[in-house]
């Protein structure tokens, strides 16, 4: 997903909160470029990420292939878009669940915990999760969209160095949960408990928070996930496609 797309897509969400004006162009570029993500997250939950082509996408969104590829030139920039698409949702509606909770742990273990939840779930999410961490391109752009996250939970970085930190932490963190996700994938799963704990444990390591924290924080979170099942189904494409 271009920075021109996420430019586009960020303002018009932006300004439809606020209730501005938008640009004609811009409106039609958003609207088909939800179309495009719409109908993307519905045949990949129906016929799996490697199974779908573009051409199925073009025709699902009802445009044409030379529109799509404008907007997304490789399908990797539609498992971007998709991906980046689901995160901020899941992201918005888990504020309601976290409750004011700002503690670091949570903060950035509980974005981990979210698509350990999911791929241990639905096999569709694990999938597309597994895709996604195959990727740098789609991993740097969750890695940027979690940063975003953090920076207004946190109420900004002290620093650019503090903010490069976290960054690369998150960037490590990331990989560890790729491996866990495609252990999973792959018909080889720890068991959520068991990866969680683990995911946290280097969250403590890379922040230093007492190792110990680690084992609260599994009990809270799965707590506020299994509360939070609409934050769930942003990640669960099976359940989604069909409720």
């Amino acid at each position: 997903m271009g920075k021109k797309i996420k430019s586009i897509v960020t303002k018009v969400r932006e300004e439809k909160r606020k209730g501005g004006l938008i640009g004609l162009n811009e409106q039609r570029r958003y609207e088909t470029t939800e179309k495009v993500i719409s109908a993307s997250k519905k045949l990949f939950a129906v016929r799996g990420y490697d199974k779908t082509t573009t051409r199925q996408i073009a025709e699902a969104a009802g445009i044409l292939n030379g529109s799509l590829f404008h907007l997304f030139p490789t399908k990797e920039d539609i498992l971007e878009g998709v991906m980046i698409s689901i995160y901020t949702e899941a992201l918005e509606e888990a504020e309601k669940h976290l409750k004011g909770k700002k503690e670091i742990i949570i903060t950035v273990g509980y974005p981990a915990a979210l698509e350990l939840y999911a791929a241990y779930e639905e096999p569709q999410a694990s999938e597309l999760l597994f895709e996604a961490h195959s990727s740098w391109k789609v991993m740097n752009g969750l890695v940027d969209r979690s940063m975003d996250w953090m920076e207004s939970r946190l109420n900004g970085f002290s620093s650019d160095e503090e903010k490069e930190s976290y960054r690369l932490n998150n960037i490590l963190i990331w990989g560890c949960l790729g491996a866990l996700i495609s252990e999973c994938h792959h018909g080889q799963p720890r068991g959520f408990e068991v990866a969680l704990r683990s995911i946290l444990k280097v969250i403590c390591s890379l922040n230093d928070i007492p190792i110990e924290d680690a084992d609260l924080m599994v009990t809270q979170l799965q707590e506020v996930l299994r509360d939070g099942k609409t934050v769930i189904s942003k990640f669960n494409l099976g359940r989604g496609a069909t409720g």
